[in-house]
């Protein structure tokens, strides 16, 4: 005799079990990224700071200054940290400093508009 699959055509409750994992997956993988712990890190110059706004609760940190200072501003390196700039490629430079330098946990945002979209956050004028 042949065993059925646990989710064959049969099994009543097929739909119910497909529909709640299918839930738990999305809640895992959709949330908006917490800062709780982490540190926002805004890659641009003042003057993009100052002009264009920023988002709430970030750090000024110049993606050119960042070597110089990021380890008394962070020292901790297990910490999560998250940068962003204005369109992304200054965050990846800053993303890959902070790497070099043995930070463990950074995110690079890309630009201010998707970095506040992602994390839910407003851009401050």
């Amino acid at each position: 005799m042949m065993k059925q699959p646990l989710l064959s055509r049969s099994f009543p409750f097929r739909g119910i079990l497909a529909a709640a994992c299918l839930a738990l997956l999305l809640a895992g993988c959709c949330r908006t990224p917490s800062l709780e712990n982490a540190v926002l890190i805004d890659a641009r110059s003042l003057e993009e700071y100052e002009k264009d706004g920023h988002l709430d609760g970030a750090i000024l940190i110049p993606h050119d200054q960042l070597s110089a200072v990021i380890e008394t501003r962070v020292p901790d390196k297990d910490t999560l940290i998250y940068v962003h700039c204005s369109k992304g490629r200054r965050s990846e430079m800053a993303q890959k400093t902070l790497k070099e330098k043995g930070y463990t946990r950074v995110k690079n945002l890309g630009g201010l508009e998707s970095a506040a979209k992602r994390l839910d956050r407003e851009i401050v004028k």
